[in-house]
């Protein structure tokens, strides 16, 4: 054996034990964290960082972090950044003031569907109560918070529960209670709030009621296009009042959708006047008038575009639509 080796143990000992270098460092941090002055009563380690330190690891952070932090003004978030606001609240479930977020929008019926606890709903309910009333009681359908319900009032109850998607709900209301029954209202409202879950249930009972013109109008009224794709395979073209769908679609601005269900009907022949006619129709939705104006704009513009319709007949029909609406 040579007598130079170093035995197993004394090897494995030095490769356990650290460098001087090592050693030196490590010393030097202890002196360093030592010598730290302590934080300030209240204070953090946040407070120590430099501001592009401060960015830097706000740059990692969610939307409702960056607008507390002070980071992002109410002013300048964008829409999609105000539902992922909320959304992020609502997930985290959020202990500050609810009634200080910045409004979430008015296509913000998605976020509250993340809605599943009943403190929650609770708080929305005490601080933003006059502001989410429609999405309060979708919450409340769709959780079963029975007591927020009014199982008296049997029919409105079962269009609610179809716009909320709650399908326990319309079950129960249908058939355990019998206090309503399944009709075109409740197609209808599924229809417009892109209600899945609830077209299908009623398709398994009675398909009648879900293969409908109307129900199609409605599905494009919300754009629902995971609905109208649902409901156009099986829907003949002759059971579809085409122009009148089309002329929804140009009311609420869904120049893409318009597209795709000329495309759907290529034989039919379109009369532009009572497309028109239904697309300026101020009574088709409850959005306001100067929505309803910068819609039809570009729907109009598309229709001038392809050649579809005169644009002096267009021009026409939008002076006659805004008389008045832009009147101080």
């Amino acid at each position: 054996m040579d007598e130079t080796a170093v035995p197993d143990s004394d090897m494995s000992a030095a490769a356990d034990s650290p460098t001087a270098a090592e050693a030196q460092d490590t010393a030097a941090g202890v002196v360093a964290e030592a010598e730290a002055p302590p934080l300030p009563q209240g204070g953090s380690h946040w407070d120590r960082l430099p501001l592009e330190m401060e960015d830097e690891v706000l740059g990692t952070a969610g939307v409702l972090t960056l607008w507390t932090a002070g980071r992002i003004s109410t002013a300048k978030l964008s829409d999609r950044q105000r539902l992922l606001l909320w959304e992020e609240a609502i997930l985290i479930e959020w202990s500050g003031d609810l009634a200080t977020l910045p409004p979430p929008g008015r296509d913000a019926g998605g976020v509250f569907k993340l809605v599943r606890t009943r403190g929650m709903y609770d708080r929305l309910k005490e601080r933003c109560g006059d502001c989410l009333e429609t999405q309060l009681q979708h919450i409340a359908a769709r959780n079963r918070f029975d007591d927020e319900l009014d199982f008296d009032e049997g029919p409105a109850l079962a269009e609610l529960a179809a716009a909320a998607d709650a399908v326990d709900l319309l079950a129960d209301i249908v058939d355990e209670r019998e206090s309503a029954e399944l009709d075109d209202a409740v197609a209808e409202a599924a229809a417009e709030s892109g209600s899945m879950s609830v077209l299908r249930w009623i398709m398994d009972r009675d398909e009648a009621l879900v293969l409908k013109s109307n129900v199609l109008d409605r599905a494009v009224r919300g754009k629902q296009t995971a609905c109208i794709d649902f409901l156009l395979p099986k829907l003949a073209p002759g059971d579809v009042e085409v122009d009148r769908v089309l002329g929804t679609a140009g009311h609420v601005g869904a120049v893409g959708l318009f597209n795709s269900l000329i495309a759907h009907f290529p034989g039919h022949n379109i009369r532009w006047e009572a497309v028109l006619q239904r697309a300026f129709s101020r009574n088709n939705c409850s959005c306001p008038r100067d929505v309803i104006y910068y819609n039809l704009w570009a729907f109009t513009r598309s229709l001038v575009d392809r050649g579809f319709v005169v644009e002096s007949a267009v021009n026409a029909m939008m002076d006659d639509f805004c008389v008045g609406l832009f009147d101080s």
